[in-house]
């Protein structure tokens, strides 16, 4: 199942690199890979040792569905408490929304969660 979570992720970031897919197929796609998704903790020798939610989260975001991505988002910290990514997804999408008190929040989160990264989160 874990290999098969993989290659529909990879057949849609292949699918979603073209510029004219259509944006409702691509969530719908995302959606349903995210929802046969469950956690694996990471160990060396893992197929898939992180969650998918915050690349869901994120074509929400460029799709404008900013609601949406703030929920996916949030049922992946439920799962994984300090993923740095879907912090950062967050932010980005209160930052549309102008929600200030969420975005100080999330740079906070961002903060802790990134402390012993390799490299920083460029936003772009």
């Amino acid at each position: 199942m874990i290999k098969k979570a993989v290659f529909l992720l990879v057949m849609f970031l292949l699918v979603s690199c073209n510029e004219n897919t259509n944006k409702q197929k691509e969530l719908s796609t995302k959606k349903q890979i995210t929802s046969k998704n469950v956690y694996v903790p990471h160990i060396t020798d893992a197929d898939w040792f992180f969650s998918i939610r915050h690349h869901l989260g994120a074509i929400q975001n460029i799709a404008g569905k900013f609601n949406e991505a703030i929920a996916t988002y949030n049922d992946d910290l439920k799962r994984l408490p300090k993923n740095g990514w879907s912090h950062h997804g967050l932010k980005l999408a209160c930052q549309e929304l102008e929600d200030s008190e969420n975005i100080a929040k999330m740079e906070s989160l961002i903060k802790e969660s990134w402390m012993d990264a390799d490299f920083e989160i460029v936003d772009f």
